[in-house]
């Protein structure tokens, strides 16, 4: 009688602990989606959500078979982020503060990139969840941006105001005026907007309704950003996907009004603003700098080639950033002179195995393509290593994974498995 009672509790248990772990996996999605630095004022919420999930992980799993294609993909980011902790070791001549805190942002990249494949993985039917936290996430931060910035420009907020605001969310964003009192604002969670836009353009049930809608508000977030690459790969995004783009009733309204505001602001906002991105003064000493910075860093990685000077190094007298001087807008030759030539050929062994993976398994070009954009994408700013990095990475390695769905790659879960509600 007694065995039967507790048979009986644990399967009442079960679906609860179950909904306990989609709910953790969904916040975790939706702060990291959403926020910049995942810090509101001294709360880090993205640690705080990471042991949730944890705890959530060993109440709903231990009493029931684990995916062994999960539990594998998660050590091998686990293991593929330790194995980069070498080179903390290796820095012998700076901070290790700054070895610390590079180092962090690899680790945080693999970790939440193997949190979210292992909870995709479980049960692929039933994981959509996890992507529409992940839109919705990076949406609520969109509409954040953009209503930020037109308080600014409406004078209702002084831009004092409006980096005490990003302060308090732990964030330094890029600021630059575009307009007298329209200003740019990007940060990290920016570079996540693109790919998603690749997402929110794929024939999905969940996103048909409201499908133009956020597409709009991603654009006008990417305008806002004042960023020449993000601008290519959301452009790059939109023609990938554009046999997908179909125009019905119940979206009319939206394409109405994108057209709208883009002839609007066509007219209102001058052209040159956009060309100056491209060719103005300031863009030719940005691009400037980066060449500096390829010259320093090439001549630095020469005096330690082999096994580099180490995470957290940086070459004196070319600094990018005070408060993180190992990041450089060429990221790229960063790691070649931080990890030097072997540690470099490990990161590459561990990024190109993704591409491998995905070339491997997608029907369609625009996964790997993709891909590898979004690598190259660190050779003029600093992208790869963050926890919104690690979302990029799962969107591409979970979307572009897999195969035989649809002409154009996949779509996302168009239907769940009813039949296993209590099993993930």
């Amino acid at each position: 009688m007694l065995s039967f009672m507790n048979s009986v509790s644990s399967y009442k248990c079960k679906p609860i602990l179950i909904k306990m772990w989609k709910i953790s996996i969904s916040l975790f999605c939706l702060v990291v989606s959403a926020l910049p630095s995942g810090t509101v004022g001294n709360y880090n919420l993205k640690l705080i959500l990471t042991g949730f999930c944890a705890l959530a992980f060993f109440l709903a799993f231990t009493s029931q078979k684990i995916n062994a294609s999960a539990i594998k993909a998660l050590l091998i980011c686990l293991c593929s982020g330790l194995a980069i902790g070498f080179w903390v070791i290796n820095n012998q001549s700076f901070s290790i503060s700054y070895a610390i805190g590079q180092y962090q942002g690899f680790f945080t990249t693999f970790l939440v990139c193997g949190i979210l494949i292992f909870a995709y993985l479980q049960k692929k039917t039933q994981s959509s969840y996890i992507f529409k936290a992940i839109i919705i996430g990076n949406l609520l931060y969109c509409i954040f941006k953009i209503s930020v910035v037109a308080l600014v420009y409406l004078r209702i907020l002084s831009f004092q105001g409006f980096l005490n605001i990003m302060n308090y969310f732990g964030v330094e964003p890029i600021t630059l005026e575009i307009l007298p009192r329209l200003i740019r604002v990007q940060t990290i969670s920016d570079v996540l907007t693109p790919f998603l836009i690749l997402v929110v353009t794929k024939e999905s049930p969940l996103h048909k309704k409201y499908k133009y809608t956020i597409l709009l508000i991603f654009i006008v977030s990417l305008f806002l950003s004042y960023a020449r690459l993000l601008w290519i790969v959301a452009i790059f995004s939109l023609i990938m996907n554009s046999p997908k783009m179909r125009i019905s009733t119940k979206n009319l309204g939206a394409i109405v009004a994108m057209i709208i505001i883009t002839v609007l602001s066509l007219l209102y906002f001058p052209l040159n603003i956009i060309v100056d991105r491209f060719f103005s003064n300031d863009t030719y000493a940005s691009d400037t700098a980066r060449s500096t910075q390829i010259k320093g860093l090439l001549v630095y990685f020469e005096e330690k080639p082999i096994l580099g000077h180490g995470l957290g190094s940086y070459v004196p007298g070319l600094l990018r950033d005070n408060l993180a001087p190992y990041t450089y807008e060429v990221q790229w030759l960063a790691f070649l002179m931080q990890l030097g030539v072997l540690g470099l050929i490990l990161l590459l062994f561990i990024l190109f195995a993704g591409l491998v993976f995905i070339i491997y398994r997608s029907e369609s070009t625009t996964w790997p393509f993709m891909y590898i954009v979004w690598l190259l994408m660190s050779f003029t700013n600093p992208y790869l290593t963050s926890s919104v990095s690690g979302v990029v990475f799962f969107v591409l390695l979970s979307l572009g994974g897999q195969n035989k769905v649809s002409q154009y790659g996949i779509t996302i879960l168009k239907s769940l498995d009813t039949r296993s509600k209590n099993d993930i």
